[in-house]
């Protein structure tokens, strides 16, 4: 039996990262909102001989081995129900850009446990999934359950926000992609002990998040990473000035970037902006809430 789901994006609407932690990383607060911009990830019970995980992407720039999250989700999932005889095929149709600030493989990973957990007649809960996904990476288990979320701790601690905002978004790429160890490293290097106080209006920014208000979030949405990417990354800097020049009601980095998204009010604005970043070379994408 062959399955087949989508793996929605991310984007951070609001993104105040805070104090190291012991373990190496950050504390974070942000609000977390899942987007139609999706990859699809299929899968299906395999032949051969021994256990094999087997991933597959049209895209040559994909790696497909024990590099790729899908891969590291499936083995964890077989060696944490202590499945022993496995053979399991994934392809991952891409569409989300890579290495862009969207959870793109944490997302394919979320989708791998779910196919599983159904191919594989687990029933493992909700949680426990997050829980397994938490392992492999922060962004995983809002990707797993998540639809907007407020996210504290490393990213793992999820509250979900009960509200339906449908927001008109152009999110466009362009340029080399961000390492996100990098860009903790620079916001250690600007901002120092201050990381502790909190930044930027997260009350606010959730206030307009429920009201559905993009203009009133406007004024709220925050993101620490700007400080340190847009200025050495003059594609995203780019993308955000066609955005708002394009009428955008605000742009703003995604995560660690170097993805940019714009809220706008009508398609007809996002569908033409969206174009011209296309025809200046960027990765670019219209979508909505989800």
């Amino acid at each position: 039996m062959k399955m087949k789901i989508p793996a929605y994006a991310k984007i951070n609407l609001f993104l105040d990262v805070m104090e190291k932690r012991e373990d190496g990383f950050h504390n974070i607060r942000s609000i977390m909102h899942r987007i139609t911009l999706c990859d699809y990830l299929s899968c299906e019970k395999a032949e051969g001989e021994g256990n094999l995980i087997n991933v597959t992407c049209a895209k040559a720039e994909i790696p497909c081995g024990k590099d790729n999250l899908v891969w590291c989700a499936a083995k964890l999932f077989f060696d944490t129900f202590g499945i022993a005889d496995y053979k399991v095929d994934f392809v991952i149709e891409k569409h989300i850009p890579m290495a862009a600030g969207l959870a793109g493989g944490s997302a394919d990973a979320a989708a791998a446990l779910l196919l599983l957990n159904e191919l594989y007649d687990v029933h493992a809960s909700t949680e426990k999934l997050c829980e397994i996904g938490a392992r492999l990476g922060s962004d995983i288990p809002f990707c797993i359950d998540g639809v907007t979320s407020i996210t504290t701790g490393r990213g793992e601690i999820m509250e979900k926000i009960d509200c339906s905002p449908d927001f008109i978004f152009v999110v466009s790429k362009g340029g080399e992609g961000i390492s996100t160890p990098k860009a903790y490293r620079q916001i250690d290097e600007m901002y120092g002990d201050t990381l502790k106080d909190n930044f930027g209006d997260l009350d606010g920014a959730l206030e307009a998040v429920k009201e559905g208000d993009s203009a009133k979030l406007a004024k709220y949405a925050y993101n620490t990473f700007e400080s340190v990417v847009l200025p050495i990354h003059a594609e995203a800097s780019a993308a955000k000035k066609i955005m708002l020049e394009n009428g955008a009601v605000f742009a703003m980095l995604s995560g660690s970037g170097p993805s940019v998204f714009g809220v706008f009010k009508t398609m007809t604005e996002a569908e033409i902006t969206s174009a011209i970043l296309s025809d200046a070379g960027y990765d670019s994408h219209v979508c909505r809430s989800l």
